[in-house]
């Protein structure tokens, strides 16, 4: 599904209790399948999330290993995941003129 791929986003819920553990092991998962792709997670349903913030979970995956966009989104929302899908870009381009 991904072999190949220039990036991978990954759609999580925020309701899920084991949000982090699964998310841990998609990325590893993607990494392992395609090393050089880029990387992106998207947050949805935050707003269903009493005081849910992004930064604790954007440093869990920092600690694991994993710098990459984090974002709350709509996935409902065309203009949300566009901007997603810009933002794993962008992070692809400057990632590779380092």
């Amino acid at each position: 599904m991904c072999d190949g791929a220039l990036g991978v986003i990954v759609l999580t819920n925020a309701r899920d209790p084991q949000m982090l553990p699964a998310m841990l092991e998609l990325l590893r998962e993607f990494s392992r399948i395609a090393p050089e792709a880029s990387l992106a997670v998207g947050i949805a349903m935050t707003d269903e999330v009493e005081d849910f913030l992004v930064p604790p979970f954007g440093e869990a995956l920092v600690a694991e290993g994993f710098r990459v966009p984090v974002m709350r989104v709509d996935a409902r929302s065309a203009t949300q995941i566009t901007f997603l899908v810009k933002s794993l870009l962008s992070y692809r381009y400057t990632s590779a003129t380092r």
